[in-house]
């Protein structure tokens, strides 16, 4: 953790990931209100989704995408 931190601080850096699930949990101060996001449900049931991705070149938009896909 030390060593990622240096590395960050020195190059300036530092990204931060975090699902869907987490953010809302912060919003609702640490407790996940509503319990369908949590629901697995099949594709043709889902909701669509728009999700805004900023950032430049390596700022880790495509690591993200692959994230949130696997889940």
């Amino acid at each position: 953790k030390q060593r990622f931190e240096r590395v960050t601080k020195r190059l300036k850096v530092t990204s931060v990931f975090s699902t869907l699930v987490e953010e809302f949990k912060i919003i609702n101060g640490g407790v996940l209100q509503s319990k369908e996001v949590m629901i697995p449900m099949d594709i043709n049931e889902r909701s669509p989704v728009l999700l805004f991705m900023g950032g430049g070149a390596g700022a880790g938009k495509s690591t993200v995408l692959k994230d949130i896909l696997k889940e």
